[in-house]
């Protein structure tokens, strides 16, 4: 059986704010291999020693932030950077194709009840 934490008391970061908020701002991942030599990290109930935060974009506008972070700095890799960034566009396909599909069924539904 695998344990997932429970958030007791989740925060929310504003954009420009920290790494997380930095991602949303700029539309750029970030890898950070080391959050005690970076500034803007915030932590949360504990602080973590790697971060890593990927934006989901809808078009040209940031509708969320993956965020992960580790315990060991230096965690995190290329690798991880890669396979977090297609989950990320993994995510933001999809929200696009079911935003499409919903278009597709109030125009056939409009055209319907016109008939």
């Amino acid at each position: 059986m695998h344990y997932l934490p429970t958030i007791i008391n989740p925060i929310e970061i504003p954009i420009g704010q920290g790494i997380v908020g930095t991602v949303a701002q700029t539309r750029q991942a970030e890898l950070v291999s080391d959050t005690a030599s970076d500034i803007r990290y915030i932590p949360d109930n504990v602080r973590r020693r790697s971060e890593l935060a990927v934006p989901i974009l809808d078009g040209d506008r940031v509708i969320g932030v993956i965020d992960t972070e580790h315990s060991r700095e230096h965690f995190y890799t290329s690798w991880h950077l890669q396979l977090f960034t297609a989950i990320a566009s993994l995510v933001s396909s999809k929200i696009a194709l079911l935003r499409s599909e919903e278009a597709r069924r109030k125009a056939l539904l409009e055209k319907v009840n016109s008939q």
